[in-house]
């Protein structure tokens, strides 16, 4: 059990550090399990999304540092909302959150998500189901990308 639990604080070490693209051939080469990595990095980004409803839900914006950053970042959210990546994620919706949660890129992820569905007025049920749905989307490419690579060259 308690190599279990440091396995799994160590996977969360490395996706702080490398983000969910590092954390994926990292965990495969170190614990030589897919279905484990798989676990963990679904573990792990499972539990961000609460987190993130709440920093950015309506009790967030009654502290006063939060009503600080929204006042001085205003003028960004307008630009935002202008630009042609958010009009297309508009457009489609919950599916506009499920793609940008299942790009591995740097603006994809659970927080980017959850922002694109705050910013898109979506419900909270629909946004969670587009979230969740994009991370067992992106973890299981890249886990099988990885698994597959390492399957040609040995």
């Amino acid at each position: 059990m308690v190599k279990k639990i440091s396995e799994f604080m160590a996977l969360v070490g490395i996706y702080i550090a490398a983000g969910r693209k590092g954390a994926v051939p990292i965990g495969i080469a170190l614990f030589s399990s897919w279905r484990v990595v798989f676990l963990y990095l679904l573990i792990i980004e499972l539990v961000q999304i609460p987190l993130f409803y709440f920093l950015l839900g309506p009790l967030a914006f009654r502290m006063v540092w939060v009503q600080r950053l929204k006042t001085k970042y205003q003028a960004q959210r307008t630009k935002i909302m202008h630009s042609k990546p958010f009009l297309t994620a508009k457009k489609y919706g919950g599916w506009g959150v499920f793609f940008i949660v299942a790009m591995p890129a740097f603006t994809g992820g659970v927080l980017g998500g959850v922002l694109l569905a705050r910013l898109l007025g979506l419900r909270q049920r629909k946004s969670i189901l587009a979230i969740i749905a994009g991370i067992l989307t992106c973890n299981a490419g890249l886990v099988f990308g990885v698994v597959g690579i390492k399957w040609l060259l040995t």
